[in-house]
């Protein structure tokens, strides 16, 4: 769209010169009134840019945010991947049982709204979810139900007032945990416990000797990558780019030869015999 609106005002330009073809035109001046009108178009397109980059200039901060009392436990993890937010969120809450799953949505205004994806005796379930950040917590939102029972009927008329706070805290303790001391390994694409030699994909460190590897599983469909790095609590999504590599903001997936993941441009890991 730029360069067609580029193209427009210069032949505009060059049909309003031509009216005066019997008078002598400057013609460096005529190349700086080119020149300004390029730099006028380009101009001219900045607010569509400004109002992406306008998602982010809230004042709301990705981490690890928790609740822990009477007896319920509500934690959430929110990463950002270009110009979306997800990340695992469970819930614990006494008379309701315990749920674990995985949240994809947006920032609109002072609010996260997304779905979040969990199962519950192993059928998968999705529902709408709504969060409001004001001082740095975060509170969910409640609200009437359209009729699928799945998504809110007006998220701009939930309520907070009967919602626990989650406060910001530390991602030290897992959000996600396997059964007991085990070293089970939960994925966030899957909804689904899996132990270290269930994983059939495992990731070599390149030029670190000794060092544990890191496990790589696919949803069902491949459209998104989860790497279980060694020593964390916590897996990392990667969704699947046009360029068929899995990917977020600092780290790629390359399925050249095997499987390589790459730091920013750097290989760090890789699948090879």
């Amino acid at each position: 769209m730029l360069v067609l609106d580029i193209l427009r005002s210069m032949s505009w330009l060059l049909s309003f010169f031509s009216r005066f073809s019997d008078y002598r035109i400057n013609k460096p001046l005529m190349k700086y009134v080119m020149m300004l009108a390029c730099l006028l178009t380009i101009a001219s397109c900045q607010p569509g840019s400004q109002e992406k980059l306008s998602l982010w200039n809230s004042e709301f901060t990705p981490g690890c945010y928790s609740f822990s009392g009477d007896g319920s436990t509500i934690a959430f993890e929110v990463k950002k991947n270009y110009s979306r937010v997800e990340g695992s969120l469970s819930y614990d809450r006494v008379g309701k049982g315990r749920n674990t799953g995985y949240f994809e949505g947006h920032i609109e205004g002072d609010m996260l709204i997304g779905t979040y994806t969990f199962r519950v005796e192993g059928k998968e379930r999705v529902r709408q979810v709504a969060f409001r950040y004001e001082q740095g917590e975060l509170k969910e939102g409640f609200g009437i139900l359209s009729s699928d029972g799945k998504t809110f009927r007006n998220v701009n008329q939930l309520d907070y007032s009967s919602s626990p706070t989650l406060k910001k805290t530390d991602c030290f303790s897992p959000v996600m945990t396997g059964t007991g001391e085990s070293n089970e390994l939960y994925s966030q694409v899957n909804l689904a416990l899996y132990t270290p030699e269930q994983v059939e994909t495992k990731l070599r460190p390149i030029n670190k000797q000794g060092q544990e590897p890191a496990y790589l599983i696919f949803n069902t469909d491949n459209t998104k990558a989860e790497i279980f790095f060694p020593g964390h609590h916590r897996s990392m999504v990667l969704r699947k780019t046009h360029q068929g590599n899995w990917a977020n903001s600092q780290y790629t997936l390359s399925s050249l030869k095997g499987y390589t993941l790459y730091h920013n441009t750097d290989p760090i890991y890789n699948s090879w015999e």
